[in-house]
Protein backbone atom coordinates (compact mmCIF):
# COMPACT_ATOMS: atom_id res chain seq x y z
CA UNK A 1 0.00 0.00 0.00
CA UNK A 2 1.45 3.23 -0.93
CA UNK A 3 1.52 5.68 2.20
CA UNK A 4 1.08 9.75 2.55
CA UNK A 5 4.26 11.70 3.19
CA UNK A 6 2.82 14.42 5.26
CA UNK A 7 5.64 17.10 5.54
CA UNK A 8 6.95 17.13 8.92
CA UNK A 9 9.03 20.36 8.12
CA UNK A 10 7.96 22.79 5.87
CA UNK A 11 9.57 22.98 2.83
CA UNK A 12 10.40 26.92 3.48
CA UNK A 13 12.96 29.52 4.04
CA UNK A 14 10.50 31.28 6.50
CA UNK A 15 8.87 28.47 7.05
CA UNK A 16 7.09 29.67 10.42
CA UNK A 17 5.75 32.63 9.54
CA UNK A 18 4.21 32.05 6.20
CA UNK A 19 2.75 29.20 7.35
CA UNK A 20 1.07 31.45 9.68
CA UNK A 21 0.12 33.84 7.49
CA UNK A 22 -1.25 31.98 4.53
CA UNK A 23 -2.65 28.80 6.36
CA UNK A 24 0.07 26.47 4.69
CA UNK A 25 -0.89 23.12 4.16
CA UNK A 26 1.69 20.55 2.46
CA UNK A 27 1.84 17.18 2.00
CA UNK A 28 2.98 14.19 -1.18
CA UNK A 29 2.29 10.95 -2.25
CA UNK A 30 4.41 8.40 -4.19
CA UNK A 31 2.42 7.02 -6.83
CA UNK A 32 3.17 4.08 -9.08
CA UNK A 33 6.16 3.51 -11.89
CA UNK A 34 3.23 3.28 -14.28
CA UNK A 35 1.61 6.52 -13.74
CA UNK A 36 4.86 8.37 -13.15
CA UNK A 37 5.80 6.96 -16.75
CA UNK A 38 2.51 7.54 -17.68
CA UNK A 39 1.05 11.29 -18.98
CA UNK A 40 -0.95 13.33 -16.53
CA UNK A 41 -4.07 13.52 -19.00
CA UNK A 42 -6.89 15.44 -16.56
CA UNK A 43 -6.81 17.09 -13.11
CA UNK A 44 -10.26 17.87 -11.43
CA UNK A 45 -11.90 19.34 -8.37
CA UNK A 46 -15.45 18.06 -7.14
CA UNK A 47 -16.78 20.88 -5.47
CA UNK A 48 -19.42 19.19 -3.36
CA UNK A 49 -17.13 16.59 -2.43
CA UNK A 50 -13.81 18.42 -1.88
CA UNK A 51 -12.48 15.60 -3.39
CA UNK A 52 -9.76 15.95 -6.29
CA UNK A 53 -8.86 13.22 -8.96
CA UNK A 54 -5.61 12.52 -11.13
CA UNK A 55 -5.97 11.16 -14.20
CA UNK A 56 -2.65 9.31 -15.82
CA UNK A 57 -2.69 7.41 -18.91
CA UNK A 58 -0.70 4.29 -18.21
CA UNK A 59 -1.02 2.96 -21.32
CA UNK A 60 -2.68 3.88 -25.00
CA UNK A 61 -3.04 2.97 -28.50
CA UNK A 62 -4.97 2.50 -31.92
CA UNK A 63 -8.14 0.55 -30.20
CA UNK A 64 -7.99 1.36 -26.05
CA UNK A 65 -6.46 3.27 -23.42
CA UNK A 66 -5.67 2.52 -19.73
CA UNK A 67 -6.39 5.33 -17.21
CA UNK A 68 -4.96 5.06 -13.00
CA UNK A 69 -7.35 7.56 -11.66
CA UNK A 70 -6.08 9.10 -8.07
CA UNK A 71 -8.36 10.37 -5.51
CA UNK A 72 -7.47 12.59 -3.08
CA UNK A 73 -9.50 14.42 -0.47
CA UNK A 74 -9.55 18.12 0.60
CA UNK A 75 -7.05 17.60 2.54
CA UNK A 76 -5.10 15.54 -0.10
CA UNK A 77 -5.48 12.28 2.04
CA UNK A 78 -5.61 8.91 -0.42
CA UNK A 79 -9.22 8.03 -1.10
CA UNK A 80 -8.48 5.34 -3.69
CA UNK A 81 -6.96 4.33 -7.01
CA UNK A 82 -8.76 2.70 -9.69
CA UNK A 83 -7.55 1.49 -13.53
CA UNK A 84 -10.71 2.35 -15.90
CA UNK A 85 -10.16 1.15 -19.69
CA UNK A 86 -11.82 2.76 -22.24
CA UNK A 87 -12.37 2.11 -26.70
CA UNK A 88 -10.87 4.72 -28.16
CA UNK A 89 -13.25 5.18 -30.24
CA UNK A 90 -15.93 5.48 -27.40
CA UNK A 91 -13.77 8.55 -26.17
CA UNK A 92 -15.59 11.34 -27.99
CA UNK A 93 -19.02 10.53 -26.94
CA UNK A 94 -17.93 10.15 -23.29
CA UNK A 95 -15.99 13.50 -23.50
CA UNK A 96 -19.98 15.15 -24.90
CA UNK A 97 -21.76 12.78 -21.02
CA UNK A 98 -19.03 14.16 -19.21
CA UNK A 99 -17.29 17.11 -20.45
CA UNK A 100 -15.35 18.27 -17.14
CA UNK A 101 -13.82 14.22 -16.56
CA UNK A 102 -12.63 13.89 -20.31
CA UNK A 103 -11.90 17.26 -21.31
CA UNK A 104 -8.38 15.78 -22.22
CA UNK A 105 -10.07 14.29 -25.12
CA UNK A 106 -8.12 15.28 -28.25
CA UNK A 107 -8.52 12.33 -30.68
CA UNK A 108 -9.60 12.24 -34.26
CA UNK A 109 -7.62 9.12 -35.48
CA UNK A 110 -4.19 8.17 -35.29
CA UNK A 111 -3.15 10.86 -38.39
CA UNK A 112 -5.04 13.36 -40.57
CA UNK A 113 -4.33 16.57 -42.67
CA UNK A 114 -6.03 19.92 -43.67
CA UNK A 115 -5.27 21.61 -46.98
CA UNK A 116 -4.53 25.28 -46.26
CA UNK A 117 -2.67 28.22 -47.40
CA UNK A 118 0.52 30.30 -46.84
CA UNK A 119 1.09 33.76 -48.45
CA UNK A 120 4.67 35.80 -48.61
CA UNK A 121 5.30 38.89 -50.56
CA UNK A 122 8.24 38.66 -53.26
CA UNK A 123 10.99 41.36 -53.30
CA UNK A 124 9.04 44.06 -54.96
CA UNK A 125 5.48 42.95 -52.85
CA UNK A 126 3.78 41.62 -55.05
CA UNK A 127 1.37 38.68 -53.05
CA UNK A 128 2.22 35.04 -53.77
CA UNK A 129 -0.03 32.89 -52.01
CA UNK A 130 1.07 29.36 -51.64
CA UNK A 131 -1.50 25.90 -51.02
CA UNK A 132 0.52 23.55 -47.71
CA UNK A 133 -0.38 20.75 -46.25
CA UNK A 134 -0.56 20.22 -42.61
CA UNK A 135 -0.24 16.81 -41.38
CA UNK A 136 -1.53 15.69 -37.91
CA UNK A 137 0.52 12.49 -36.33
CA UNK A 138 -1.00 11.38 -32.88
CA UNK A 139 1.47 11.30 -30.06
CA UNK A 140 0.30 8.06 -27.68
CA UNK A 141 2.46 9.00 -25.24
CA UNK A 142 2.51 12.81 -25.13
CA UNK A 143 -1.61 12.42 -26.03
CA UNK A 144 -1.42 14.83 -28.08
CA UNK A 145 -0.96 15.18 -32.47
CA UNK A 146 2.52 16.50 -33.61
CA UNK A 147 2.40 18.58 -36.86
CA UNK A 148 4.41 18.93 -40.25
CA UNK A 149 3.56 21.38 -42.81
CA UNK A 150 4.57 21.49 -46.58
CA UNK A 151 4.88 23.54 -48.93
CA UNK A 152 3.02 23.29 -52.65
CA UNK A 153 2.08 25.44 -55.33
CA UNK A 154 1.50 29.34 -55.45
CA UNK A 155 -0.88 31.10 -57.46
CA UNK A 156 -0.81 35.04 -57.44
CA UNK A 157 -4.54 36.66 -57.61
CA UNK A 158 -5.60 39.77 -58.75
CA UNK A 159 -8.38 41.70 -58.06
CA UNK A 160 -11.15 42.89 -60.41
CA UNK A 161 -9.67 45.64 -61.96
CA UNK A 162 -6.66 43.62 -62.71
CA UNK A 163 -4.54 45.18 -60.65
CA UNK A 164 -1.76 43.13 -58.23
CA UNK A 165 -1.78 43.20 -54.35
CA UNK A 166 0.76 44.85 -52.37
CA UNK A 167 1.09 41.90 -49.53
CA UNK A 168 1.43 43.77 -45.56
CA UNK A 169 0.62 40.66 -43.25
CA UNK A 170 -1.43 37.62 -43.02
CA UNK A 171 -2.78 35.13 -40.40
CA UNK A 172 -3.02 31.63 -41.47
CA UNK A 173 -5.82 28.94 -39.83
CA UNK A 174 -4.54 26.08 -39.46
CA UNK A 175 -7.74 24.56 -38.16
CA UNK A 176 -9.34 24.65 -41.33
CA UNK A 177 -7.58 25.87 -43.80
CA UNK A 178 -8.74 29.59 -44.14
CA UNK A 179 -6.23 32.53 -44.74
CA UNK A 180 -6.56 36.11 -43.91
CA UNK A 181 -4.01 38.59 -45.86
CA UNK A 182 -3.93 42.61 -44.99
CA UNK A 183 -3.05 44.19 -48.75
CA UNK A 184 -3.32 47.51 -50.83
CA UNK A 185 -4.52 47.16 -54.10
CA UNK A 186 -1.98 48.68 -56.59
CA UNK A 187 -2.28 50.15 -60.47
CA UNK A 188 -0.60 48.70 -63.14
CA UNK A 189 2.83 49.46 -63.96
CA UNK A 190 1.67 52.27 -66.12
CA UNK A 191 -1.13 52.88 -63.53
CA UNK A 192 -1.78 56.93 -62.32
CA UNK A 193 -0.77 55.91 -58.50
CA UNK A 194 2.48 54.13 -57.85
CA UNK A 195 1.41 54.48 -54.44
CA UNK A 196 -2.19 53.52 -54.34
CA UNK A 197 -1.53 49.95 -51.72
CA UNK A 198 -0.64 53.24 -48.72
CA UNK A 199 -4.31 54.68 -49.03
CA UNK A 200 -6.62 51.25 -50.24
CA UNK A 201 -5.92 48.46 -47.84
CA UNK A 202 -7.90 45.68 -48.53
CA UNK A 203 -8.80 42.61 -46.20
CA UNK A 204 -9.19 39.12 -48.00
CA UNK A 205 -10.28 35.61 -46.80
CA UNK A 206 -9.64 32.48 -49.07
CA UNK A 207 -10.92 29.19 -47.85
CA UNK A 208 -8.54 26.03 -48.21
CA UNK A 209 -9.19 25.85 -51.63
CA UNK A 210 -8.04 28.95 -52.20
CA UNK A 211 -11.40 30.53 -53.14
CA UNK A 212 -11.34 34.07 -52.61
CA UNK A 213 -14.85 34.39 -50.09
CA UNK A 214 -14.53 38.01 -49.52
CA UNK A 215 -12.93 41.39 -49.97
CA UNK A 216 -13.37 44.08 -47.98
CA UNK A 217 -11.47 47.23 -49.17
CA UNK A 218 -10.44 49.87 -46.19
CA UNK A 219 -9.95 53.07 -47.59
CA UNK A 220 -7.79 56.17 -45.90
CA UNK A 221 -7.67 59.51 -47.42
CA UNK A 222 -3.98 60.17 -46.71
CA UNK A 223 -0.77 57.85 -47.18
CA UNK A 224 -1.13 55.55 -44.08
CA UNK A 225 0.68 52.28 -43.28
CA UNK A 226 -0.50 48.99 -40.85
CA UNK A 227 1.96 49.10 -37.61
CA UNK A 228 0.27 46.53 -35.66
CA UNK A 229 -1.65 43.68 -36.50
CA UNK A 230 -3.17 40.33 -34.10
CA UNK A 231 -5.49 37.55 -34.12
CA UNK A 232 -7.96 36.48 -31.30
CA UNK A 233 -8.65 33.40 -31.26
CA UNK A 234 -11.25 30.43 -29.81
CA UNK A 235 -11.11 26.74 -29.15
CA UNK A 236 -13.33 24.42 -31.00
CA UNK A 237 -15.27 21.07 -30.09
CA UNK A 238 -12.11 19.46 -31.37
CA UNK A 239 -9.50 21.46 -29.31
CA UNK A 240 -7.65 23.37 -31.83
CA UNK A 241 -7.31 27.12 -31.63
CA UNK A 242 -9.30 29.05 -34.87
CA UNK A 243 -9.33 32.46 -35.39
CA UNK A 244 -11.62 34.72 -34.06
CA UNK A 245 -11.03 38.15 -34.70
CA UNK A 246 -8.77 40.49 -36.11
CA UNK A 247 -7.41 43.82 -34.43
CA UNK A 248 -4.96 46.43 -36.88
CA UNK A 249 -3.43 49.64 -35.83
CA UNK A 250 -2.50 51.99 -39.20
CA UNK A 251 -0.82 55.68 -38.59
CA UNK A 252 0.17 58.21 -40.83
CA UNK A 253 2.97 57.58 -43.37
CA UNK A 254 5.19 60.07 -45.47
CA UNK A 255 5.78 58.41 -48.27
CA UNK A 256 5.86 60.92 -51.11
CA UNK A 257 5.54 64.64 -51.42
CA UNK A 258 1.51 64.30 -51.53
CA UNK A 259 -1.18 62.44 -50.43
CA UNK A 260 0.58 62.80 -46.69
CA UNK A 261 -1.80 63.77 -44.05
CA UNK A 262 -0.96 67.35 -41.83
CA UNK A 263 -0.90 65.23 -38.68
CA UNK A 264 1.47 62.34 -37.81
CA UNK A 265 -0.67 61.52 -34.86
CA UNK A 266 -4.12 60.59 -36.60
CA UNK A 267 -3.79 57.21 -35.86
CA UNK A 268 -6.91 54.62 -36.75
CA UNK A 269 -7.68 51.59 -34.59
CA UNK A 270 -9.64 48.50 -36.28
CA UNK A 271 -11.49 45.24 -35.47
CA UNK A 272 -12.60 42.27 -37.89
CA UNK A 273 -14.42 39.06 -37.21
CA UNK A 274 -13.42 36.19 -38.85
CA UNK A 275 -16.03 37.01 -41.67
CA UNK A 276 -14.47 40.59 -42.65
CA UNK A 277 -17.58 42.48 -40.86
CA UNK A 278 -15.74 45.51 -39.70
CA UNK A 279 -16.71 45.85 -35.52
CA UNK A 280 -15.17 48.79 -34.91
CA UNK A 281 -13.09 51.62 -36.61
CA UNK A 282 -12.30 54.27 -34.28
CA UNK A 283 -9.63 57.37 -34.91
CA UNK A 284 -7.93 58.61 -32.30
CA UNK A 285 -5.01 61.14 -31.59
CA UNK A 286 -1.93 59.39 -30.87
CA UNK A 287 0.54 61.50 -28.04
CA UNK A 288 2.96 61.03 -30.51
CA UNK A 289 3.66 59.91 -34.34
CA UNK A 290 5.55 56.84 -33.58
CA UNK A 291 4.17 54.53 -31.07
CA UNK A 292 5.60 51.21 -30.39
CA UNK A 293 3.15 48.92 -29.63
CA UNK A 294 4.48 46.33 -28.00
CA UNK A 295 0.95 43.71 -27.72
CA UNK A 296 -2.94 44.64 -27.82
CA UNK A 297 -4.39 42.60 -25.48
CA UNK A 298 -8.31 41.66 -25.56
CA UNK A 299 -11.19 40.74 -22.97
CA UNK A 300 -14.81 40.10 -22.61
CA UNK A 301 -15.64 43.92 -23.10
CA UNK A 302 -12.05 45.60 -23.80
CA UNK A 303 -9.20 45.76 -25.60
CA UNK A 304 -5.84 47.52 -24.26
CA UNK A 305 -2.92 48.70 -26.45
CA UNK A 306 0.48 49.11 -24.59
CA UNK A 307 3.88 50.44 -26.00
CA UNK A 308 6.72 53.16 -25.51
CA UNK A 309 6.35 56.05 -27.36
CA UNK A 310 8.83 58.58 -29.36
CA UNK A 311 7.31 61.67 -27.39
CA UNK A 312 9.54 64.85 -27.99
CA UNK A 313 9.89 63.32 -31.90
CA UNK A 314 8.06 65.47 -34.21
CA UNK A 315 8.06 63.13 -37.34
CA UNK A 316 5.98 60.20 -39.27
CA UNK A 317 5.92 56.43 -38.39
CA UNK A 318 7.56 55.06 -40.95
CA UNK A 319 10.62 58.16 -40.78
CA UNK A 320 11.05 56.95 -37.26
CA UNK A 321 10.63 53.31 -37.26
CA UNK A 322 13.70 51.19 -35.93
CA UNK A 323 15.47 54.68 -35.86
CA UNK A 324 14.57 55.54 -32.01
CA UNK A 325 17.26 54.78 -29.80
CA UNK A 326 15.94 55.82 -26.52
CA UNK A 327 12.41 56.35 -25.69
CA UNK A 328 11.05 59.06 -23.32
CA UNK A 329 7.48 57.88 -22.47
CA UNK A 330 4.74 54.83 -22.48
CA UNK A 331 1.32 54.84 -24.30
CA UNK A 332 -1.80 52.95 -23.12
CA UNK A 333 -5.07 52.56 -24.99
CA UNK A 334 -8.48 51.07 -23.97
CA UNK A 335 -10.89 50.60 -26.33
CA UNK A 336 -14.32 49.83 -25.01
CA UNK A 337 -18.17 50.58 -26.43
CA UNK A 338 -16.62 51.36 -29.79
CA UNK A 339 -15.20 54.16 -28.39
CA UNK A 340 -11.31 55.25 -26.70
CA UNK A 341 -12.32 55.62 -22.57
CA UNK A 342 -8.85 56.68 -22.24
CA UNK A 343 -5.31 57.38 -23.56
CA UNK A 344 -2.75 57.99 -21.76
CA UNK A 345 1.25 58.74 -21.52
CA UNK A 346 3.42 57.83 -19.19
CA UNK A 347 6.67 59.03 -18.69
CA UNK A 348 9.61 57.09 -18.32
CA UNK A 349 10.34 59.56 -14.74
CA UNK A 350 7.33 58.67 -13.67
CA UNK A 351 7.63 54.87 -13.58
CA UNK A 352 10.52 55.78 -11.73
CA UNK A 353 9.15 58.03 -9.16
CA UNK A 354 6.57 54.85 -8.56
CA UNK A 355 9.18 51.60 -8.49
CA UNK A 356 8.38 49.63 -5.51
CA UNK A 357 10.47 46.38 -4.84
CA UNK A 358 10.21 43.65 -2.05
CA UNK A 359 11.35 44.92 1.30
CA UNK A 360 13.94 43.19 1.56
CA UNK A 361 15.36 43.39 -2.38
CA UNK A 362 18.37 45.37 -2.75
CA UNK A 363 18.27 45.25 -6.06
CA UNK A 364 15.92 47.62 -8.03
CA UNK A 365 14.88 47.14 -11.44
CA UNK A 366 13.07 49.04 -13.85
CA UNK A 367 11.43 48.81 -17.39
CA UNK A 368 13.59 49.02 -20.18
CA UNK A 369 11.38 49.71 -22.94
CA UNK A 370 13.29 48.49 -26.04
CA UNK A 371 13.71 45.40 -24.02
CA UNK A 372 10.39 44.42 -22.90
CA UNK A 373 8.09 41.69 -23.38
CA UNK A 374 4.76 41.22 -21.76
CA UNK A 375 4.27 37.51 -19.77
CA UNK A 376 0.86 38.03 -18.79
CA UNK A 377 -2.27 40.64 -17.91
CA UNK A 378 -5.22 41.17 -15.80
CA UNK A 379 -8.12 43.29 -15.60
CA UNK A 380 -9.35 43.71 -12.07
CA UNK A 381 -12.82 44.62 -10.96
CA UNK A 382 -12.46 48.02 -10.05
CA UNK A 383 -10.75 48.73 -13.23
CA UNK A 384 -7.54 48.61 -12.32
CA UNK A 385 -5.40 46.99 -15.31
CA UNK A 386 -1.88 45.28 -14.98
CA UNK A 387 0.69 44.23 -17.22
CA UNK A 388 3.60 41.57 -16.34
CA UNK A 389 6.39 40.68 -18.20
CA UNK A 390 10.61 40.92 -18.23
CA UNK A 391 13.52 42.70 -19.76
CA UNK A 392 15.50 41.03 -21.43
CA UNK A 393 18.98 41.68 -23.38
CA UNK A 394 19.87 40.39 -26.67
CA UNK A 395 23.23 38.09 -26.61
CA UNK A 396 25.31 36.20 -28.40
CA UNK A 397 25.23 32.34 -27.68
CA UNK A 398 28.15 30.28 -28.03
CA UNK A 399 28.56 29.31 -31.49
CA UNK A 400 28.34 25.61 -32.19
CA UNK A 401 31.22 25.31 -34.55
CA UNK A 402 34.81 27.11 -33.58
CA UNK A 403 35.11 28.55 -36.94
CA UNK A 404 35.48 32.11 -37.38
CA UNK A 405 32.64 32.51 -39.53
CA UNK A 406 30.28 30.22 -37.35
CA UNK A 407 30.78 32.94 -34.58
CA UNK A 408 29.48 35.59 -36.86
CA UNK A 409 26.94 33.95 -38.25
CA UNK A 410 25.33 32.84 -35.05
CA UNK A 411 22.27 34.86 -34.91
CA UNK A 412 22.03 36.94 -31.23
CA UNK A 413 19.14 35.26 -28.93
CA UNK A 414 16.93 36.86 -25.70
CA UNK A 415 18.28 36.25 -22.57
CA UNK A 416 15.83 37.13 -19.82
CA UNK A 417 16.20 38.39 -16.40
CA UNK A 418 14.14 41.20 -14.54
CA UNK A 419 10.74 40.82 -13.67
CA UNK A 420 8.51 43.75 -14.28
CA UNK A 421 4.61 45.10 -13.84
CA UNK A 422 2.89 47.77 -14.21
CA UNK A 423 -0.15 48.63 -12.53
CA UNK A 424 -2.96 51.35 -13.87
CA UNK A 425 -6.02 52.36 -12.35
CA UNK A 426 -9.30 52.45 -13.93
CA UNK A 427 -8.16 55.97 -15.57
CA UNK A 428 -5.17 54.92 -17.30
CA UNK A 429 -3.04 56.35 -14.60
CA UNK A 430 0.08 54.79 -13.20
CA UNK A 431 -0.27 53.58 -9.53
CA UNK A 432 2.94 51.70 -9.38
CA UNK A 433 5.85 49.98 -11.09
CA UNK A 434 6.87 47.17 -9.52
CA UNK A 435 10.24 45.66 -9.76
CA UNK A 436 11.68 42.05 -9.04
CA UNK A 437 14.83 40.51 -9.32
CA UNK A 438 14.63 36.53 -10.45
CA UNK A 439 15.93 33.76 -7.94
CA UNK A 440 17.22 31.62 -11.07
CA UNK A 441 20.13 32.39 -13.11
CA UNK A 442 20.99 29.61 -15.56
CA UNK A 443 20.75 28.54 -19.08
CA UNK A 444 16.61 27.85 -18.80
CA UNK A 445 15.98 30.35 -17.08
CA UNK A 446 17.20 33.13 -19.18
CA UNK A 447 16.57 31.61 -22.64
CA UNK A 448 12.75 30.98 -21.84
CA UNK A 449 10.52 33.91 -20.17
CA UNK A 450 9.32 33.16 -16.52
CA UNK A 451 5.42 32.45 -16.28
CA UNK A 452 3.82 34.63 -14.12
CA UNK A 453 -0.39 34.55 -12.70
CA UNK A 454 -2.43 37.20 -10.40
CA UNK A 455 -4.75 35.76 -8.42
CA UNK A 456 -7.27 37.65 -5.74
CA UNK A 457 -7.95 37.22 -2.73
CA UNK A 458 -11.05 37.24 -0.32
CA UNK A 459 -10.32 40.95 0.00
CA UNK A 460 -10.55 42.63 -3.18
CA UNK A 461 -7.71 44.42 -2.13
CA UNK A 462 -5.14 41.94 -1.52
CA UNK A 463 -3.45 40.81 -5.44
CA UNK A 464 -1.24 37.70 -5.26
CA UNK A 465 1.70 37.68 -7.87
CA UNK A 466 2.71 34.59 -8.26
CA UNK A 467 6.47 33.97 -10.14
CA UNK A 468 7.28 30.39 -11.57
CA UNK A 469 11.09 30.27 -10.96
CA UNK A 470 13.08 28.18 -13.57
CA UNK A 471 15.09 25.68 -12.21
CA UNK A 472 16.20 23.87 -15.00
CA UNK A 473 15.11 20.62 -17.20
CA UNK A 474 14.06 17.35 -17.74
CA UNK A 475 15.80 15.28 -20.13
CA UNK A 476 13.57 12.38 -19.64
CA UNK A 477 10.25 14.46 -19.16
CA UNK A 478 10.95 16.88 -21.33
CA UNK A 479 9.58 19.58 -19.69
CA UNK A 480 11.03 22.66 -18.55
CA UNK A 481 11.30 22.65 -14.00
CA UNK A 482 9.63 25.52 -12.13
CA UNK A 483 8.88 26.77 -8.69
CA UNK A 484 6.39 28.89 -7.30
CA UNK A 485 7.49 32.10 -5.90
CA UNK A 486 4.72 34.13 -4.14
CA UNK A 487 3.66 37.67 -2.91
CA UNK A 488 1.06 39.65 -1.72
CA UNK A 489 0.26 43.38 -3.74
CA UNK A 490 -1.93 45.64 -2.13
CA UNK A 491 -3.83 47.16 -4.90
CA UNK A 492 -5.18 50.25 -2.51
CA UNK A 493 -1.71 51.14 -1.85
CA UNK A 494 -0.35 50.13 -4.88
CA UNK A 495 2.48 48.28 -2.71
CA UNK A 496 4.55 44.88 -3.06
CA UNK A 497 5.69 42.10 -0.32
CA UNK A 498 8.41 40.32 -0.05
CA UNK A 499 8.31 37.10 -2.43
CA UNK A 500 8.33 33.53 -1.01
CA UNK A 501 9.18 30.39 -2.60
CA UNK A 502 7.92 26.97 -2.32
CA UNK A 503 8.62 23.43 -2.92
CA UNK A 504 12.70 24.01 -1.55
CA UNK A 505 13.43 23.95 -4.95
CA UNK A 506 12.58 20.11 -4.60
CA UNK A 507 9.50 19.83 -5.86
CA UNK A 508 8.21 21.59 -9.16
CA UNK A 509 5.31 22.78 -10.42
CA UNK A 510 3.58 20.29 -12.98
CA UNK A 511 3.63 21.75 -16.35
CA UNK A 512 -0.09 21.39 -17.61
CA UNK A 513 -1.53 21.54 -13.71
CA UNK A 514 0.78 24.17 -12.04
CA UNK A 515 -2.97 25.09 -9.95
CA UNK A 516 -5.56 23.15 -9.26
CA UNK A 517 -9.17 24.55 -8.10
CA UNK A 518 -10.39 24.57 -4.98
CA UNK A 519 -12.40 26.13 -2.26
CA UNK A 520 -13.03 29.84 -2.69
CA UNK A 521 -9.99 31.69 -1.19
CA UNK A 522 -7.93 29.02 -1.31
CA UNK A 523 -5.30 28.43 -3.64
CA UNK A 524 -3.18 24.98 -4.34
CA UNK A 525 -0.63 24.62 -6.30
CA UNK A 526 0.50 21.13 -7.63
CA UNK A 527 3.81 19.05 -9.17
CA UNK A 528 6.11 16.59 -8.23
CA UNK A 529 9.95 15.86 -7.62
CA UNK A 530 12.02 15.70 -10.41
CA UNK A 531 11.77 11.87 -11.16
CA UNK A 532 7.96 12.15 -10.97
CA UNK A 533 7.63 9.62 -8.68
CA UNK A 534 6.29 11.74 -5.26
CA UNK A 535 3.65 14.09 -6.38
CA UNK A 536 3.39 17.18 -4.40
CA UNK A 537 -0.08 19.72 -3.12
CA UNK A 538 0.58 22.52 -1.57
CA UNK A 539 -2.64 24.64 -0.55
CA UNK A 540 -2.33 28.11 0.82
CA UNK A 541 -4.81 30.84 2.17
CA UNK A 542 -5.59 33.98 -0.32
CA UNK A 543 -6.87 36.49 2.26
Amino acid sequence: MKKIILMLTLLLATSGLFAQQFNLLEKTYEITGKAKRGTLVNATYDQTTGHYKLYYSVWSGLLSITLQVYTFDKDFNFVDLKNEDYQTDKLAELKKLHPNEFSWVNFRGASYSVEGNSVEGNLVGTLVLKKKRTSYVYDWYNMNYTKTVQILDKVKPKNDEGTRYYYFTHFEDDSNGDLYILCGARDAKKGNDPLKYYKEYHILKFNKDLDLLKDVKIPFDFNTGYTYATNLTQTTEEGSEAINEMIFVFAPFDVGKTNCDPENTNYTYLRVDKDLNISERIPFKSKAGYWNIDYILATNDAVYAFGPLASGKDDYYNKLDGKVSKYKSVQLMKIAGNNVEYLTETTLDEFVKKLKTPPSQKKAPEYEPKKFEIVNYKVFDNGDFMVVGQNFKMMQPPPTSTSLSAAINTPREKQYNDIIAFHFDNKGVLKAQYGVDTKESNDYSKKNGTPQSMLMGKDPNNMYWVVQEIRGYSEWFKKILTYPRIAKVDMGAGTLGDFTALGDKEFFLDPKFPYLESEPGKLVFFGSNKPGKIIWFAKIDLE
